[in-house]
């Protein structure tokens, strides 16, 4: 399995909601995708995204345990997110007052993190396959999710996960 998760901020002008968008590939081909606006309205980009990142998160618990119940192998899932604060806030200890408001939704996303079920990784936006649902898409970016949306994945590029979370140190300051 692999994630993607993304938000734009605030998209819609009417009520001031942002927009998640998801997409869960299983052997590179889409099995489960989202595009809706969010219940509540987000305070700042990185508390859209941490939403939609916690969106994400619930549905993979469930696919989860589907797929244990169908007795595939468990593996750790690589959750994609083009958001370096939002990344750096679920994995943080101690929040700073400014993100105080994301708490309950940071500890349940970063409980998950810290189980053997996934992880959440750096990708570019470019590479985001989830912008789909969020935005409109031309060229690389239209391409590289129809090939994830049919299973073509010719032109799906996806860079491997990093596993020293150690980079983000410098987010964390």
């Amino acid at each position: 399995l692999m994630c993607f998760a993304e938000s734009d901020y605030a998209g819609d002008m009417t009520p001031c909601r942002s927009r998640s968008g998801h997409i869960i590939l299983l052997c590179n081909a889409a099995i489960y995708w989202s595009s809706k606006l969010q219940d509540t309205i987000a305070l700042s980009s990185t508390a859209a995204e941490l939403t939609s990142i916690s969106d994400l998160c619930r549905r993979l618990v469930w696919i989860a345990a589907l797929m244990r119940h169908l007795t595939f192998p468990q593996r750790l899932v690589a959750i994609y997110e083009d958001n370096k604060p939002a990344i750096a806030v679920a994995y943080r200890e101690n929040l700073s007052i400014r993100v105080r408001h994301m708490r309950i939704r940071d500890l349940w996303v970063r409980e998950l993190c810290r189980t053997d079920l996934c992880r959440i990784y750096y990708c570019a936006t470019t590479d985001n396959l989830s912008d789909f649902f969020t935005k409109v898409l031309t060229g690389r970016p239209f391409k590289l999710a129809v090939a994830a949306f049919t299973g073509c994945n010719d032109v799906l590029f996806v860079a491997p996960p990093q596993r020293d979370l150690d980079n983000y140190d410098m987010l964390l300051t």
